[in-house]
């Protein structure tokens, strides 16, 4: 006998592949909402620009936001122009410290509840959503549509998602056209850069 009658699923891409697998087997898409006509959306850019990123580094997505702090190096080499913070509950060694808490272009932030986090959303101009760019993570969460990413969405900031493009998150947003989309590690200074050259990216988004 069946164990599941239906499941649900966050990804277009996994419902469509279970359904194949099971035939026999319901399969509907169920994601997080937010209320998108409340957003406060703000023009008016930091000095630096501001990213933040909220949200776990398991599954190497540290890795992906030290290939950021490492772009904004070089970025910022000639003075400030784009910085990132961090709020995660994750604990993280001195390695991992060391890069994304340099305190100039990355700082490790103090971990905030999400109501909180709504509030440091209205003061950042872009939200960020990462995914690990390593062989092994990119098929093991290929088929995951992480809740961050409506987080992202409704915060009002302009969304960068840096993601391998087959991931179901990426595919949503640039189907959607609702993220600035990078997906691979070489190319993001090169989107950042044109970003601080032309401001009116973000505002766009």
């Amino acid at each position: 006998l069946p164990i599941y009658r239906r499941y649900y699923t966050l990804s277009s891409e996994q419902k469509v592949e279970f359904q194949k697998e099971f035939p026999n087997l319901t399969v509907e898409l169920l994601r997080k909402c937010a209320d998108f006509n409340s957003i406060e959306i703000s023009t008016d850019l930091h000095k630096p620009i501001k990213i933040i990123y909220a949200g776990r580094l398991y599954c190497n997505r540290w890795k992906t936001l030290m290939a950021i702090a490492k772009a904004l190096c070089k970025i910022n080499s000639n003075g400030p122009k784009m910085v990132m913070e961090i709020y995660t509950y994750d604990k993280l060694n001195n390695t991992q410290k060391n890069v994304l808490n340099d305190q100039k272009n990355s700082f490790l932030m103090k971990p905030v509840t999400a109501d909180k986090l709504k509030e440091i959303y209205k003061s950042a101009d872009i939200a960020l959503h990462v995914e690990s760019l390593d062989m092994k993570n990119r098929l093991l969460t290929r088929l995951s549509f992480s809740t961050k990413i409506i987080d992202c969405l409704a915060s009002g900031c302009a969304v960068i998602a840096v993601c391998w493009d087959k991931h179901s998150g990426y595919t949503y947003l640039k189907q959607e056209n609702a993220a600035i989309c990078i997906s691979k590690y070489e190319d993001i200074i090169h989107k950042l850069q044109e970003i601080c050259e032309r401001q009116e990216i973000i505002v766009q988004y």
